[in-house]
């Protein structure tokens, strides 16, 4: 994978659009790790910035990387989990 010295595209005037996503717990947890080594590194960065990182680090991976990185993933339910408060 290359080094990441190329700056990424300013987001200057850009639309900032908010989303809601689904991750398990683990994924969460990954994110909070990530974000205290990047403080350990002198870099204070919030979710959404660890986020877009990987982000920039796939569009930066060749196609066998990419391919072997969707392996690492479970394939997850579209949609919110059924409510059990509302069962009858």
């Amino acid at each position: 994978m290359e080094d990441f010295e190329e700056k990424t595209p300013k987001t200057n005037g850009a639309k900032v659009i908010r989303a809601t996503f689904s991750l398990p717990s683990s994924c969460l947890e990954q994110l909070d790790r990530l974000q205290v080594e990047f403080g350990r590194k002198g870099h204070i960065l919030n979710r959404s910035e660890v986020v877009r990182i990987g982000l920039a680090a796939l569009e930066r991976m060749r196609q066998d990387e990419l391919q072997s990185a969707a392996t690492y993933v479970e394939h997850l339910k579209a949609g919110r989990p059924k409510s059990t408060a509302n069962a009858k």
